[in-house]
């Protein structure tokens, strides 16, 4: 089991959650919560259509994941919808990116990446 691909399995999951939550909760949303929360589903979009076109070029997947990480944790409902629930402050407070450059990432989750990423890749 590749634990970037379940990480985006779960993005793309959120993804095709949020034009609806956004549709549904535009009015009862702040000017700057909207904001917030357009700009988080851009930069999911942009995590998932790199890793849609291009899976291998694994560095620049980090940079646009720890980009939507700024934007803090996606809408609960749509979280809670899909885990049960997950603590708040997983993706990191608003405007904060995550170092994930510094994740010690387990040998086994790196032994089941493709040789090629486990050659490039920089969180091992």
């Amino acid at each position: 089991m590749n634990i970037m691909y379940n990480i985006l399995q779960h993005v793309q999951d959120i993804r095709d959650k949020y034009p609806p939550w956004l549709e549904q909760h535009r009015e009862s949303l702040s000017a700057d919560e909207l904001q917030r929360y357009t700009a988080q589903y851009g930069s999911i979009q942009a995590v998932c259509k790199q890793y849609e076109d291009d899976p291998s070029e694994f560095q620049r997947l980090v940079s646009l994941i720890q980009q939507m990480q700024t934007y803090g944790d996606p809408p609960s409902d749509i979280v809670d919808e899909m885990t049960g629930g997950v603590p708040e402050g997983l993706m990191g407070e608003p405007g904060e990116a995550s170092d994930i450059g510094n994740f010690e990432l387990p040998p086994e989750f790196a032994s089941e990446l493709p040789q090629e990423l486990q050659d490039k890749c920089c969180i091992q």
